[in-house]
């Protein structure tokens, strides 16, 4: 039995922003505030480079950084410009002033690009 989408009248836009990572092993951390109340109806990751041993993550953060739903974890980086695509199977809902965060941990101490789209409504 497939689950119906909720959506909402306004349509969806797509937004893109890039995570710059450097050779050093860290966890490399981008964050998307929603300035307006909407969800989030699937999101890409795309690192430019192969990194043996990264893995990326996201969360949803509320206005008070905490996490309150953990969307991704542990997800390997499988080769330079694989893509990884996250279909919710319903809206993740979005707070006016909640954050989605991605962290990509570098572990392979390789410099890259980390793509990310995110498709919302509003």
């Amino acid at each position: 039995m497939a689950m119906h989408k909720y959506v909402k009248i306004g349509g969806s836009y797509y937004e893109g922003q890039k995570l710059s990572v450097t050779s050093a092993a860290a966890d490399y951390v981008l964050d998307m505030a929603f300035t307006a109340a909407g969800g989030a109806n699937a999101m890409t990751i795309i690192p430019d480079q192969f990194g043996a041993g990264d893995t990326m993550a996201a969360q949803h953060l509320n206005t008070a950084g905490e996490v309150t739903h953990v969307l991704a974890t542990g997800v390997p980086n499988v080769g330079r410009n694989a893509a990884w695509r996250f279909e919710y199977p319903g809206l993740q809902k979005f707070a006016n002033g909640d954050t989605l965060r991605i962290i990509y941990t570098n572990a392979a101490s390789v410099a890259m690009n980390v793509y990310v789209v995110l498709e919302q409504l509003h």
